[in-house]
């Protein structure tokens, strides 16, 4: 076992039982076989603490905050008249909200030539609870955008290590001007619930990377299918 000595001397003596001995200059340095000498510094490191729990949830709760004030105004505005009218306004799945009729044709046909049924299914949802009008749509779309943002400050943080990076790639991604369209067009529900869906994915896959969980694996594979059927 090595045997090190600490004194105020700047170069430490540290020897491995009667094999090498570093003591001073180097020209002191004696040698007695192969093993080499090694000089630890006596300057301790600096261990940082990693951020209190409390740091991030009121991160995640600033971000939250300002990404739902950057889009608050969207509840407002109608339909636009491109495509909202083919999925939301006059739909034949959003005329008459959810019911089995609407479902097995969701999952069974192609709407504007593509096939996304989780998308058809989430505005049939919204017209049940909401009613005919833009505003509850827009809010879906909102808070859709505000969870895939918090979901990617967890993955990031999950990922890094790091909270401080994690928090600012979150918070550019939550109020970056490019994200208007996906989260103030109703017809682009597709973007925002496809990224939900693809974030759930990623973070259940990293959880089986990290812990081996044959659960997170099996959670992984229907988030992964139902972002492939929400973006055509």
């Amino acid at each position: 076992p090595a045997a090190i000595a600490l004194s105020r001397d700047p170069f430490p003596a540290i020897s491995f039982g009667s094999y090498a001995t570093l003591r001073g200059p180097i020209r002191h340095f004696r040698a007695f076989s192969a093993v080499p000498a090694i000089m630890i510094s006596q300057t301790p490191r600096r261990i940082v603490p990693p951020p209190r729990p409390a740091i991030a949830w009121l991160l995640g709760a600033i971000i939250a905050a300002a990404t739902t004030g950057v889009f608050w105004e969207a509840q407002y505005y109608g339909f636009f008249a491109a495509d909202d009218n083919a999925y939301a306004e006059v739909s034949r799945f959003t005329q008459t909200g959810m019911n089995t009729p609407n479902l097995v044709a969701a999952f069974t046909g192609f709407h504007i030539t593509n096939y996304h049924p989780m998308t058809l299914v989430s505005l049939m949802a919204d017209r049940t609870l909401f009613g005919p009008g833009a505003a509850g749509y827009h809010r879906v779309n909102v808070a859709l955008h505000v969870a895939n943002t918090l979901l990617l400050l967890g993955l990031l943080r999950t990922m890094t290590a790091s909270l401080w990076p994690a928090a600012l790639a979150a918070a550019l991604f939550g109020i970056h001007p490019l994200h208007v369209e996906p989260v103030v067009w109703i017809s682009s529900r597709k973007d925002v619930l496809s990224t939900f869906f693809m974030l759930l994915t990623i973070g259940a896959y990293v959880g089986y990377v990290r812990t081996g969980s044959k659960l997170r694996y099996g959670l992984a594979c229907p988030w992964f299918l139902l972002g492939l059927m929400s973006k055509q």
